[in-house]
């Protein structure tokens, strides 16, 4: 339920002289459409206004402030003592309470008090309340009970003989004094706080932009760090990756380097052994020389053409052949250029010499070719014959 509808019910019911005195309440601040200051309005005014200052009353600040500030709102002595036993009943207890004809405290009474209450189980109360006394259509019945109490004590009061109603009238004076000083005493209490919450504002903002600024320039730090790290962090994987690069590019020269020396071991094995058998062929040379007494060897030569290389040094070391190797890629120009070449025999290295050209050599040297399929027949060909 909507706390406004109970608040409105309240101050709709309520008597002249309560609703004047909560709408006076200083710190309350009401403003009323018509009235330059509702702290000069009289009580015989009051019907004239009384629609205006209810709907004052109702707007949420007020609403708020009149439950925040309850103990200036000025209430029975009685209802002031049973504050916090009122809040500590259940709404069943309650309605019993209010239903009694030997209770002094009537039903807007019990409802300001739980709605001024900081606990919301209290709020709860108070709507659980006013749902079930409306329900059972006991509203006007407890609207008629306030306006009876109100008339009854218009009554005692005119009955009162004058001296009594001087000494009353003194005693509201006085009252109505000591009020206006508590009043007073109030709003100076309230206009410091206002200074002091000006004041604390003041230092708050100050010190929100202190902070704002120093978190911005904490920001702007933070950010060029960052920057600075990934440039850093993308220098480092540059040389990260150069690193890389370079070992492996020493890793393949190495490995080159390596594969180097080994083909210079081999190419020297290969010369070593080259120059082992132009020795021994040496040796042989002047031993034919020698026994024949002749100085050249030509004559005691077989004269041989071998088509196709056979990579191998050893067809220079048989003495008796005089050995001409004719690569398979300068046979053509060979023919063209030597067509009439003197040639003991014809050797052709099958598997060196393509056959269109093996056919050519047969035609051109007929009975003087020999043909070697691999070189372990044309080795066993020349140490043999």
């Amino acid at each position: 339920m909507n706390h406004k509808e109970i608040w409105k019910w309240i101050f709709e019911i309520a008597p002249d002289h309560f609703l004047l005195s909560v709408a006076k309440v200083k710190g309350l601040n009401l403003r009323i459409p018509g009235v330059s200051d509702v702290q000069h309005i009289k009580k015989e005014q009051l019907r004239a206004f009384r629609p205006r200052i209810i709907n004052g009353l109702l707007k949420n600040d007020k609403l708020f402030y009149i439950c925040q500030h309850f103990d200036e709102i000025p209430f029975d002595d009685e209802l002031i003592e049973k504050i916090s036993q009122i809040r500590e009943r259940d709404s069943d207890n309650l309605y019993a309470e209010i239903q009694s004809d030997d209770t002094a405290i009537d039903l807007p009474s019990v409802l300001m008090v739980l709605l001024s209450s900081s606990e919301p189980d209290d709020h709860t109360k108070a709507a659980a309340l006013f749902e079930k006394v409306k329900e059972k259509g006991e509203l006007d019945a407890h609207a008629q009970k306030i306006k009876q109490s109100e008339q009854k004590e218009k009554e005692n009061r005119e009955e009162q003989p004058e001296p009594e109603r001087k000494a009353e009238t003194a005693e509201y004076e006085k009252q109505y004094r000591q009020e206006k000083k508590r009043s007073e005493i109030l709003q100076q209490k309230l206009d410091e706080c206002k200074e002091e919450r000006e004041r604390e504002r003041r230092e708050w903002k100050e010190a929100k932009q202190a902070y704002e600024a120093e978190t911005q320039t904490i920001k702007r730090e933070l950010h060029r760090k960052e920057q600075e790290v990934a440039r850093q962090e993308a220098a480092i994987a540059k040389l990260e990756q150069d690193k890389e690069q370079l070992r492996t590019s020493l890793q393949q020269a190495q490995a080159r380097i390596k594969e180097l020396e080994q083909s210079k071991q081999s190419l020297q094995s290969r010369i070593d052994q080259e120059k082992q058998a132009a020795e021994e062929m040496k040796k042989q040379l002047e031993l034919i020389k020698i026994i024949h007494g002749i100085e050249g060897t030509d004559d005691i030569k077989i004269k041989v053409l071998l088509f196709g290389n056979p990579r191998n040094r050893r067809v220079f070391s048989i003495p008796k052949y005089a050995v001409r190797v004719v690569e398979s890629s300068e046979i053509d120009q060979f023919l063209e250029s030597e067509p009439q070449a003197k040639a003991d025999e014809v050797w052709v290295l099958t598997y060196r010499v393509p056959r269109e050209q093996q056919v050519r050599l047969q035609q051109i040297y007929q009975s003087k070719v020999v043909e070697f399929a691999d070189f372990h027949k044309l080795k066993t060909y020349m140490e043999g014959k």
